[in-house]
């Protein structure tokens, strides 16, 4: 999955009505089968709010890789509604924000010995969303002086100006001989069906830095 958090809210037919002929009524139970995170099923509108800040608190979680538990993605939410879908009276409703602990800043940590003995590092930028740390990776690698095969995905082919950022790197790693004694890997597994190769070659000297290890 690219990781993009996406919440789907769809209306629907009460159960009652799905399976009996109505008109307008299709299951639209886990609608999207396994492509989502998270799917529930609402249930009518009711005056207690607990049930629909529990599943709007799940879906919110699951959508942004709360905790780290899961990568971001897409979720979903059935809302079935009956006749009349407006009471003849609706009361003030107090609701009140969703507060979420922030989660504890997460510190990478190298052994130095393994950047200290290696002759010929080399950093693989695979696809990532939005802008995470682009600038420290390329100061990564002039620190230790390695190229930086990045991925049309990587966010790292346009806007950044160095020599050390290699773009259109399939015929270089289909016709020169690559021999890195250290991989340093960013981000998803990378688009290219040759480097795919050559990292499961490289895999015993490769560091892997993702947040969920993909």
């Amino acid at each position: 999955m690219s990781r993009i958090p996406l919440i789907i809210l769809s209306a629907d037919r009460p159960d009652f009505l799905v399976g009996s002929g109505a008109n307008q009524t299709i299951n639209q139970q886990n609608l999207y089968g396994n492509h989502i995170r998270y799917f529930a099923d609402v249930g009518l509108p009711i005056e207690k709010l607990d049930a629909l800040k529990k599943n709007l608190v799940m879906a919110f979680q699951n959508a942004v890789g709360y905790a780290l538990k899961f990568p971001p993605g897409p979720v979903h939410l059935n809302f079935p509604f009956d006749e009349p879908l407006l009471p003849e009276k609706l009361d003030k409703t107090d609701l009140s924000a969703f507060v979420f602990n922030s989660n504890p800043e997460i510190k990478l940590n190298f052994q130095i010995p393994i950047l200290q003995k290696a002759n010929r590092p080399l950093i693989i930028a695979g696809p990532m969303e939005g802008n995470p740390h682009q600038k420290e990776m390329i100061k990564f690698g002039e620190k230790i002086n390695a190229p930086i095969l990045a991925d049309p995905l990587s966010q790292l082919r346009y806007g950044f100006n160095s020599k050390l950022i290699f773009s259109h790197y399939d015929i270089f790693c289909r016709y020169t001989k690559l021999q890195p004694d250290l991989i340093i890997r960013f981000g998803r597994k990378p688009t290219s069906k040759i480097l795919c190769q050559l990292l499961k070659k490289w895999r015993n000297i490769t560091i892997l830095i993702d947040a969920w290890q993909k």
